[in-house]
């Protein structure tokens, strides 16, 4: 009954409203570069947590850490700091459990300090040495609001390039209450031990990490309760959406807010189909798991630019 009423407000007029609204919205926002925000999902002894990354604020710290995360150096590495009340940081030291050996992550060159976000709670930062533009492959999680300590006041301060979202903060708090111990030379800090008796500290008893991009160009935020799409529109091109919720009960519906252009496909891209009016998710994120494939919204009032979900997997 529900899609043969869908069916009946799929008409010629509704598609053509819509894309006389998209083309000209699409244009206007030429001069704009649009960069979606991207996700790592992070893997640890005591449960996984994701990080969304912020690319507009911070597109070379977040290109520099991606550079790390997509060449395999974070597979294995090991939280080196650990200061409760302060931050978590790694990035620094691989681990080879079997092994038992620790190595040093190999270092690019130095980036230049993108001090753009407060640290605060849960906020993800580049370390660095007390020169501003030397931070390499080290980062950490602030652990309280550090906004004062590590303000632009401290060699210009420290860049903000990501937050922890979701319910990660909970798994960051049982790795901040882990008894800690230090390593001989190697690390200068106290770091976080599993398993720990007092004596015998070996590769096995570190809280190891491993890091691993998201491709989620279709997610919603929490944060502000806000779906974001990226989509193939077809002649009216390449865009990114963004749906506030009009309606969560007893059928989702959406309401288009804005457009902005993009230049071109990305994987896993949403498809606008004209004859039918739906849009077509391949799969949605929130807080980096994938929730659902095959999303279809189906456009039910062109004049509101809303749209209803109608079927998923």
């Amino acid at each position: 009954m529900l899609k043969s009423a869908l069916r009946i407000v799929h008409c010629v007029s509704p598609l053509n409203h819509l894309k006389s609204i998209l083309i000209p919205l699409l244009i206007l926002s030429n001069s704009i570069e649009v960069v979606a925000n991207s996700f790592v999902r992070v893997q640890t002894d005591l449960g996984d947590f994701t990080i969304e990354l912020f690319e507009n604020d911070a597109p070379i710290t977040t290109k520099n850490f991606l550079n790390y995360v997509q060449s395999g150096s974070y597979q294995s590495t090991i939280i080196h700091r650990a200061e409760p009340g302060f931050v978590l940081q790694t990035g620094k030291i691989s681990s080879n459990e079997s092994a038992n050996i620790i190595d040093p992550i190999l270092k690019g060159s130095p980036i230049a300090l993108e001090y753009q976000l407060p640290n605060i709670l849960g906020s993800v930062a580049m370390a660095r040495t007390d020169l501003p533009d030397s931070a390499t492959s080290e980062w950490f999680i602030n652990l309280a609001d550090n906004t004062d300590i590590l303000a632009e006041s401290n060699n210009g301060g420290y860049a903000v390039f990501g937050r922890v979202i979701g319910d990660g903060l909970t798994v960051v708090r049982k790795i901040e209450n882990l008894n800690r111990a230090k390593y001989i030379n190697e690390i200068p800090f106290d770091v976080p031990v599993i398993n720990y008796t007092g004596s015998g500290l070996n590769v096995a008893n570190f809280v190891d990490l491993k890091v691993t991009e998201i491709v989620a160009p279709n997610y919603f935020d929490n944060s502000n309760n806000t779906l974001y799409v990226k989509v193939d529109a077809g002649t009216a091109g390449f865009a990114k959406l963004s749906f506030s919720i009009s309606q969560s009960a007893p059928n989702i519906i959406v309401k288009l807010e804005t457009v902005e252009t993009l230049a071109g496909t990305t994987p896993k891209i949403a498809v606008y189909r004209e004859a039918s009016a739906e849009l077509i998710l391949p799969e949605l994120v929130i807080d980096g798991i994938v929730v659902g494939r095959d999303l279809v919204f189906s456009l039910i009032d062109a004049d509101q630019l809303l749209f209803q979900l109608i079927s998923f997997k």
